[in-house]
């Protein structure tokens, strides 16, 4: 009896050996997204690349076309409709761009991150009505406060179309009907079901009509080839790292998907890489349904342009001499506020003299970017402004970035936070990285702190430079010399005799005398070997002073703009997947304001910090103050004689 008992349960340890405990973990646990507690619970569908597309109600199928087709529609209070947009190439056809009505207006997002909304050509971010338009690092983003967002992974060639459960039953397209019922997925616009994906489309062509024929490509590869050992290695071995969610995302869909796309790769042997999208795609559902699980290594790459290097994450590389790019990526963080109306109108010409500037010190191939914060509604917080649909650009592009730059300021601006996020744009390998911040307000600790910031400056080697409206002072009475000065840095001040040298000196023994503003910021851009300059030389001054204080400002900006002779870059994945690589010093760098007690990483110690930077100036410079005053400002006045002879 026991050896019929044990033959019984024999057949039955495979499929036990194929469950663990976290099945049964992801299966029950409830879902983190209160929203989705409960029903009508929201819902998305996608299209990824030009044949592959998933229903609110998780039908998959192949299909493209030659036509716009109506993917999703409210046929209730027609709050949105979405078209996927296809044009001929080769021998089949592939998606040209998505189409989104919304608020009586076009919004088109086309497969290169350009955006066109009713035909003309937009920057990002971009707000009308209840929709603002917004690009996060490879992601193009539509949200609507009607309960419909649209975002579209340039990266991975993926749109996804999220609806709440307000449209439960009420929408209509290739997506189908969004009711819990795959089974009547593939309904007409004339409410009849069909069995093909070209018959369904044919219904739910946009515009002109054309032939009804599905090119998409689908195939069933033998076992023994690579592309099937490539997908299955993913999708199916029981060693994969998507393992874990196996049991609650069917993988089989993304397999198909991923063995039809290796063989649209023509002319060559299928690669790893070649399987990334339907990946990428496989990852963004099960996080959505609580398996958090990445993206594999081989998708995540990186670039080292001037060097035509590609390596991929977990994967190092080491930068040089030669090797090294000299190149620079500069960031301007401006305040959205009326103060900086001036400022922001003379930019252009700022951009144009640091290129010349750069070129002078053989530093070529710059790119440029804008991040705004401050603003009121939806764009208070920081957000990237595209040139020609771009994060970076060359200078050239630039005012692009500054199309319909508002002055309205929000209830706060959180300079630190801005500050932060720009630290996570997408730099190149080997570049200097420099940031300009251009507040209005004052940069106080709000949603991150000081030290956060000040630890990701120095791990990542940014400098960071502040254009203040700020007349500096010194420690001693009152000098007419302080009237002129321009800017400083942590050895030097700047002033109008700095103008038009051949090389930028600088004065080492005024800049002892020389107060620093108490401001988060200043201190970030001095602990960053940054600098700080007094905007009002720039905007209330008279024209050829205006000329030296640009000329003393790019230059001393791209002098400290030089990138690091010797640096180690990792690739690493930003939150969408996607490969950055982030180069630091090969000499280890730590913060001086690390020693001081209480700095600790929570952002305790602020103002213990700038107490002792100004403590230490005045430690420097008046040791005796009341001995002391009287010579100096003798000396000053001598100094300030000769500059007139």
């Amino acid at each position: 009896m026991a050896k019929d008992m044990a033959q019984q349960l024999i057949p039955e340890i495979p499929k036990f050996a194929r469950f663990n405990i976290y099945d049964y973990y992801y299966a029950y646990k409830p879902s983190s997204d209160i929203y989705n507690w409960v029903p009508p619970f929201k819902t998305y569908a996608t299209v990824m690349g030009s044949q592959h597309y998933m229903t609110f109600d998780k039908t998959f199928y192949e299909f493209a076309g030659q036509c716009s087709y109506l993917l999703a529609h409210d046929f209730i209070d027609g709050t949105f409709s979405v078209v996927v947009n296809y044009e001929p190439q080769s021998d089949r056809p592939v998606k040209k761009s998505l189409s989104v009505i919304t608020n009586n207006k076009q919004v088109e997002i086309f497969n290169d991150g350009r955006v066109v909304v009713d035909g003309s050509r937009v920057e990002m971010p971009l707000a009308f009505g209840t929709t603002t338009i917004t690009r996060v690092g490879s992601m193009i983003r539509i949200d609507n406060t009607v309960g419909v967002t649209v975002d579209c992974n340039l990266a991975y060639d993926r749109c996804t179309v999220n609806v709440t459960g307000w449209y439960f039953g009420k929408t209509g397209g290739l997506f189908g009907t969004y009711n819990n019922e795959p089974s009547d997925d593939f309904t007409t616009a004339v409410n009849t079901r069909v069995e093909t994906a070209q018959e369904l489309a044919d219904s739910w062509t946009a515009g002109q009509r054309c032939r009804p024929e599905n090119f998409a490509v689908a195939v069933n590869p033998e076992p023994n080839t690579e592309a099937f050992k490539i997908c299955s290695g993913i999708f199916k071995d029981t060693s994969s790292q998507f393992r874990p969610c196996f049991k609650i995302v069917d993988p089989l869909p993304f397999q198909k998907m991923c063995e039809n796309d290796m063989m649209i790769r023509e002319n060559r042997l299928p690669a790893e890489k070649d399987a990334c999208n339907a990946a990428s795609f496989y990852v963004d559902v099960c996080r959505r349904e609580g398996v958090n699980i990445r993206v594999p290594n081989t998708c995540v790459r990186c670039e080292i342009e001037n060097l035509g290097v590609e390596f991929t994450e977990g994967q190092n590389y080491t930068l040089e001499g030669e090797s090294v790019p000299q190149s620079a990526d500069v960031v301007f963080l401006l305040e959205h506020a009326e103060c900086n109306q001036d400022v922001v109108n003379k930019l252009k010409d700022v951009v144009d003299d640091m290129e010349v500037a750069y070129k002078r010190i053989g530093i070529t191939n710059n790119r440029y970017s804008i991040v705004g914060y401050g603003a009121s509604g939806s764009l208070n917080a920081a957000h990237v402004r595209t040139m020609d649909g771009q994060i970076f650009n060359s200078h050239d592009k630039f005012l692009l970035g500054l199309d319909e730059f508002t002055q309205t300021q929000g209830e706060s601006a959180d300079a630190l936070s801005a500050i932060f996020y720009a630290s996570k744009l997408p730099f190149r390998a080997g570049v200097s990285k420099t940031f300009i911040i251009v507040p209005c307000s004052s940069c106080q600790e709000m949603s991150m702190s000081y030290a956060d910031v000040e630890h990701v400056l120095l791990q990542k080697n940014i400098h960071l430079h502040m254009l203040m409206e700020h007349s500096f002072r010194l420690s001693v009475e009152k000098d007419p010399v302080s009237a002129y000065i321009f800017g400083a840095d942590n050895q030097r001040v700047f002033t109008r005799k700095d103008a038009g040298g051949k090389d930028l000196v600088g004065d080492r023994e005024l800049r002892q005398q020389v107060q620093v503003p108490k401001d988060l910021c200043a201190a970030l851009a001095l602990e960053s070997d940054g600098s700080i300059f007094n905007t009002l030389q720039w905007t209330q001054s008279r024209p050829y002073m205006q000329k030296r204080f640009m000329d003393v400002m790019v230059r001393l900006i791209a002098e400290k703009g030089r990138p690091e002779t010797c640096q180690k870059c990792d690739c690493v994945s930003d939150e969408f997947g996607v490969g950055r690589a982030v180069c630091k010093t090969c000499q280890s760098t730590r913060s001086f304001y690390s020693f001081l007690p209480g700095f600790e990483i929570e952002g305790r110690g602020v103002e213990e910090a700038l107490a002792f930077r100004l403590e230490e100036t005045e430690a420097t410079t008046t040791a005796s103050p009341r001995r002391t005053r009287k010579p100096k400002r003798k000396q000053l006045r001598q100094k300030q004689k000769t500059r007139r002879n």
